[in-house]
């Protein structure tokens, strides 16, 4: 078939405009070439141009955009979204918080929440503002018609664009005008970003909430959302967020957190606490390891960690010990990540000279102190990005165990994979309930009300997947820790790693749901004692001849008060903040600041400045005129600017209590 002159002529054009934005990347903005022109993507993509003009995407011979007329659909698209934008958003305004006195995180959120803003704002309606867009999730670039439509129409900040493949980003430089979107972004201080998913879809999607993040996790609860097609890991990515939003602003921690975190540390160091090193790790088909939690059905295969106790190493997970003592089962490694004095309480609660003269605890290396001195055997793990880690800057060798929270049962899992076990079978992790007022195992401390943290029914719960029956009911914290599991589990999943759920809970991906009737053990091939033996090599002294705790202790108060006086200085740049654009600007440079501060710095004022960071800019788009915006950004700013002066005097404080 003839090629038509109006079809050479759309050619040529193709190709001028191609180099020119190759050039002009190459040449201003020379990382985006790095990152995405310079990959090589798996799928074959190629432009097909009609003999009326028309270009269409191809991926072998399959049109991306099923139409004769694509440009039309593109224009029906985009104004479509104009009418009806997609939008994520969280409503994450601070609430009073009582019965922390003397934290200084909980006490600023206290005063934020006091501020006379609001009892004017509606806290449960946005106000919807299309002009200025933060930030903008584009799920599929193609042509790339809509992403030069939103940069030219709306003041656009921050831009993310999701995809499954390289080569489908690179035919928007046939197409569209990269020098006008690149120097509209940047002339803003934006950013534009891409995630680009090739192997797990699991990856992609928590690149995409780090992205978020690193940007600013503010920016996250107030997110436009561009839908251009869809695909297997799109619609997954759309579903993740949709679903489990929340996971952009938690794990944050908080400054006294990692306060304790320095405290706690230090105070374990000089009561000479053996170290886990993770030097000496098993085969993977030594033994199996069982990770017992106290979901309810634990109640349904308790007898199975009894009678097969012998055959595996057993990791218990924080209040699984009790039902394990009313068994008589005694765990290899009792496992606690907590590092406030609630774990030692929670321990004493349920405390048996006899039965804890047996026990091995694992903590994390920021567990409470007198924790490690209630069991016959006690050793403490490093978790990676810890505050605590100043002290062991210097000791190399010992392995860091990251992540190891939200809740305990991770941190076991993390401990049991570190350690060489490949052949994992979970008990009682349910990571939710069938019913909601049932939602521990019986015989632990849950089920006594006079327990001090006892709770007879979760508030926020939902359904999701179950491992036995279509749906159970779960909560935030449980789901983004079965979240957290799923992503340990996939790290190793190359490995030979075998794990397997019987548990009548929350479906895990990256395990096998397992019925109790289907369990089948094999004599392992060594001894429970010789493998706990070899294991034991592991939990050393050895630090303690090279570290100097009183030395780093100094070094990290005095960089954290002169971090703690950049971050003032930077945050009196809100004082001349007068709208949303400057706000947006504003905080996109401080995060910047404190993204790229040294790990321990980063560790200690991120969480707290991200949350009220969070709680500005939330309750901005709450507020109608601009007279409220500018008081409210003044009064907010003043407690910010407190907290940080207020945190010097905290990291002082740290000598006398060390």
């Amino acid at each position: 078939m003839a090629v038509s002159l109006k079809a050479k002529k759309v050619l040529k054009e193709l190709e001028e405009r191609h180099k020119k934005n190759f050039d002009y990347i190459v040449k201003k903005y020379y990382p985006l070439y790095e990152v995405i022109l310079s990959k090589k993507g798996k799928l074959d993509v190629s432009i097909d141009i009609k003999n009326n003009g028309e270009i269409n995407l191809l991926v072998g011979s399959n049109p991306v955009l099923p139409t004769d007329r694509p440009l039309e659909f593109y224009k029906k698209q985009f104004e479509d979204f104009v009418k009806n934008p997609g939008l994520l958003a969280m409503s994450t305004l601070p609430s009073k918080v009582d019965g922390y006195d003397g934290v200084l995180h909980f006490e600023t959120t206290k005063k934020f929440s006091q501020l006379p803003i609001y009892s004017k704002i509606d806290r449960n309606s946005l106000v919807l503002d299309m002009k200025t867009m933060p930030l903008v999730i584009i799920f599929g670039l193609g042509l790339g018609y809509h992403l030069q439509w939103l940069v030219e129409k709306f003041d656009v900040y921050h831009i993310i664009v999701v995809d499954i493949d390289f080569e489908l980003i690179k035919p928007s430089l046939y197409t569209i005008n990269w020098k006008k979107i690149l120097d509209s972004i940047t002339s803003k201080k934006g950013s534009i970003s891409f995630i680009v998913e090739t192997e797990d879809p699991l990856d992609g999607i928590m690149a995409l909430v780090n992205k978020i993040k690193q940007l600013h996790p503010a920016f996250g609860t107030y997110a436009f959302v561009y839908e251009h097609y869809e695909n297997n890991f799109i619609n997954l990515a759309k579903d993740y967020l949709k679903d489990r939003y929340s996971e952009v602003i938690q794990g944050f921690g908080f400054f006294d957190d990692e306060i304790w975190a320095v405290e706690h540390t230090y105070g374990n160091i000089k009561n000479k606490i053996p170290v886990y090193y993770g030097n000496y790790k098993v085969e993977p088909d030594t033994m199996p390891a069982f990770i017992v939690a106290s979901g309810p059905s634990l109640d349904e295969t308790i007898d199975l960690v009894k009678e097969h106790k012998d055959k595996a190493v057993i990791f218990s997970c924080g209040t699984a010990l009790k039902r394990l003592m009313k068994e008589g089962i005694v765990p290899d490694f009792h496992v606690e990540i907590e590092r406030t004095k609630d774990t030692y309480d929670k321990l004493m609660y349920q405390y048996d000279e006899e039965y804890f003269k047996n026990l091995f605890l694992t903590a994390a290396s920021n567990v409470y102190p007198d924790t490690f001195l209630l069991t016959g055997k006690s050793a403490m793990f490093l978790k990676g990005g810890d505050s605590g880690m100043l002290f062991f800057e210097n000791v190399k060798n010992i392995e860091r165990l990251e992540p190891v929270n939200p809740t305990v049962t991770n941190g076991a899992t993390m401990l049991a994979l570190s350690m060489g076990f490949r052949e994992l079978y979970f008990f009682g992790t349910d990571f939710g309930f069938v019913d909601p007022k049932k939602h521990h195992a019986s015989k632990t401390v849950y089920e006594d009300k006079d327990f001090f943290a006892y709770k007879e029914e979760f508030e926020n719960y939902f359904e999701v997947k179950g491992n036995f029956r279509e749906t159970v009911y779960t909560e935030p914290v449980y789901d983004y820790s079965r979240i957290v599991l799923e992503s340990q589990l996939s790290v190793f999943k190359n490995a030979g790693l075998k794990a397997f759920n019987l548990s009548d809970g929350a479906y895990i991906n990256g395990t096998t749901p397992l019925k109790k009737e289907d369990f089948k053990l094999e004599t392992p091939k060594y001894t429970k004692q010789e493998v706990l033996e070899f294991l034991y090599k592991n939990f050393r002294t050895d630090y303690l001849e090279i570290i100097n705790p009183e030395e780093s202790l100094k070094k990290y108060v005095e960089e954290s008060k002169k971090t703690a006086d950049q971050l003032i200085e930077l945050h009196q740049k809100l004082y001349q903040v007068k709208d949303k654009p400057t706000l947006i600007q504003t905080l996109t440079e401080i995060n910047h600041y404190i993204i790229n501060l040294p790990l321990q710095q980063h560790t200690l004022f991120r969480g707290s400045l991200w949350h009220f960071h969070t709680y500005i800019y939330n309750t901005t788009f709450r507020i109608v005129n601009n007279e409220d915006f500018i008081t409210f950004i003044k009064d907010a700013t003043d407690i910010v600017l407190e907290f940080l002066e207020k945190s010097k005097k905290t990291l002082d404080k740290i000598y006398s209590v060390c």
